[in-house]
């Protein structure tokens, strides 16, 4: 068996200047890691850990505020 067999090509992709909100929503409904398409080409790839990374308070830290990232139902 080899990759081939199991590659997924319905996957969403995203630009450099795709807001986080929107790679944000698209992870939550349940998207694999993003790749980043730059020219056509893939650049990098953006999961839930990456987008969970800005939100890092560390120590004594308040951490960035949510506006813009807060998904309304």
């Amino acid at each position: 068996m080899t990759v081939e067999s199991i590659v997924r090509q319905d996957v969403p992709t995203i630009v450099p200047t795709t807001p986080v909100a929107e790679a944000a929503r698209l992870l939550r409904d349940g998207a694999p890691p993003l790749p980043v398409l730059e020219g056509g080409r893939v650049v990098g790839l953006v999961g839930v850990a990456d987008v969970l990374a800005l939100f890092d308070v560390g120590e004594g830290g308040a951490g960035p505020e949510l506006h813009g990232l807060v998904i309304k139902r």
